[in-house]
């Protein structure tokens, strides 16, 4: 007989999950560094729910990463183009964001100044998306809420740390 391994419902747990990764990229939101930046938080909400579902599903490890994968190449530019363009085509949106993407990519990696926010504003949202897929994904499968909430936590020093200077904002 085949041993299914046990998944962790707790209702509570992942609520209080949900929203110290909603805070932490809320916070990102807060410093208002650049427009855009509501991606974030946006991509948290629903890289955690799918990392509750993934992890209640019965995919092997393989299977999950597949997915995950599948839905971060469609969802992460998606939610990009429908935050930083507005009433515009979307096969535009698709094309207008990769290049200024690549435009932004070859000026970083020239060693050259990046005018264009692109680059962090798609930087930070994929890192929230992954961290909050991961987190949500380490919760459910194996139970382990210290795993799933230490790198929220880590973001959440390091945007106090760049943004600890105005106080309305703390």
């Amino acid at each position: 007989m085949r041993h299914i391994p046990e998944r962790l419902r707790d209702f509570p747990s992942a609520i209080l999950l949900t929203l110290a990764l909603f805070t932490a990229s809320q916070r990102l939101y807060a410093t208002s560094w650049t427009p855009g930046l509501e991606i974030a938080p946006l991509l948290t909400v629903f890289g955690v729910v799918l990392g509750f579902a993934l992890g209640f599903s019965n995919y092997k490890r393989r299977g999950v990463i597949w997915l995950g994968l599948g839905y971060s190449l469609f969802l992460v530019p998606v939610v990009s183009g429908w935050i930083l363009y507005q009433k515009t085509a979307w096969l535009e949106r698709m094309v207008s964001l990769g290049g200024r993407l690549g435009y932004s990519l070859f000026l970083f990696f020239n060693a050259k100044p990046v005018p264009d926010p692109v680059l962090f504003i798609l930087f930070t949202g994929l890192g929230f998306w992954v961290i909050s897929l991961v987190a949500g994904y380490a919760l459910t499968r194996r139970g382990d809420f210290t795993l799933a909430v230490t790198p929220a936590g880590v973001i959440l020093f390091i945007i106090q740390l760049y943004d600890s200077g105005v106080g309305d904002r703390i």
